[in-house]
């Protein structure tokens, strides 16, 4: 997503984080790429971002309360987070799964 936003965007600075080397190969020159664990505490200072975005790590923290802490404290005034998740409940029509709350589909 950051390398896209950096093209489209070129007066912004644009800093991505993963904790798996899967950025690409080329990268606009705004934009850079670090290999980190965002469980960890955050090597940033504060104010250092006017927008956080996270995206698609549920399941993977096991204190979602720190990570926002760490993700407010590098904001700057005025700053936005935005957070995109994907929706893990099980739909069903089929009576069985869909009117019985301890289903396996549903633990």
């Amino acid at each position: 997503m950051g390398h896209r936003h950096g093209r489209g965007v070129s007066s912004a600075e644009i800093t991505g984080t993963d904790i798996s080397p899967i950025q690409p190969a080329w990268v606009p020159p705004n934009c850079q790429f670090h290999i980190e664990d965002a469980q960890l505490e955050w090597t940033y200072r504060p104010d250092s971002f006017d927008f956080v975005h996270i995206r698609a790590l549920y399941g993977t923290f096991s204190d979602w309360g720190e990570l926002y802490r760490q993700a407010f404290r590098s904001l700057q005034p005025g700053g936005w987070i935005e957070n995109m998740e994907i929706n893990i409940h099980l739909y069903s029509d089929i009576p069985e799964v869909k009117d019985d709350p301890d289903h396996i589909y549903k633990r």
